[in-house]
């Protein structure tokens, strides 16, 4: 294959991605600019799942202390 192309669908895989990560940093408290990890060849993606993975949410707080949960929950 022509090397063009490869790096053509490469890219053209990684804009795919580039969306969803983004929104999920952001409903995550976290920097979405992390999403632009996934342009990295080899890297990229699972530095970007590893952050997720790894790193404690900021909205992630409230939920592990129980509080609005479920609505008919909150006093």
């Amino acid at each position: 294959m022509d090397p063009t192309v490869s790096i053509a669908i490469t890219f053209g895989f990684s804009l795919l991605l580039v969306y969803p990560f983004w929104r999920i940093y952001r409903r995550a408290g976290l920097s979405p600019w992390f999403s632009l990890l996934v342009f990295l060849p080899y890297i990229g993606l699972p530095a970007a799942a590893a952050i997720l993975a790894f790193q404690k949410w900021p909205n992630g707080e409230s939920r592990r202390a129980g509080k609005g949960v479920f609505p008919s929950q909150e006093s």
